[in-house]
């Protein structure tokens, strides 16, 4: 964070992030290694407590990010984006700003 010019904080609503984590722990299976003993009831009860600590953290973890990102002592820009739509555009945006950017410097040569 010190070096950083820009923060992204992604506010997605708590019961978006808490179901994706629980439906992650039922697609999991496939990505882990040959011979992992990691059963359907664990995955489960393993997202099912992230999927409580995010509902729990729901007010104090944006606050706690918001006072470390004002600890700053030179100004940053802080993007928050609370939408899959949103985060669309904000990558559609980066994205652009690369390929002009991209454009710029092959002119130059």
């Amino acid at each position: 964070l010190e070096l950083a010019d820009t923060v992204v904080v992604l506010d997605m609503p708590w019961w978006l992030c808490s179901g994706r984590a629980l439906l992650r722990g039922f697609q999991m299976p496939d990505q882990l290694p040959e011979g992992c003993d990691y059963s359907a009831r664990m995955r489960l009860r393993d997202e099912w407590r992230l999927a409580v600590r995010i509902w729990r953290k729901r007010r104090s973890e944006p606050e706690r990010e918001r006072e470390i990102i004002s600890r700053r002592e030179q100004p940053i820009a802080v993007w928050v984006i609370t939408s899959k739509r949103a985060v669309s555009d904000f990558l559609d945006g980066l994205n652009a700003a690369r390929t002009g950017a991209d454009n710029d410097r092959s002119g130059a040569e």
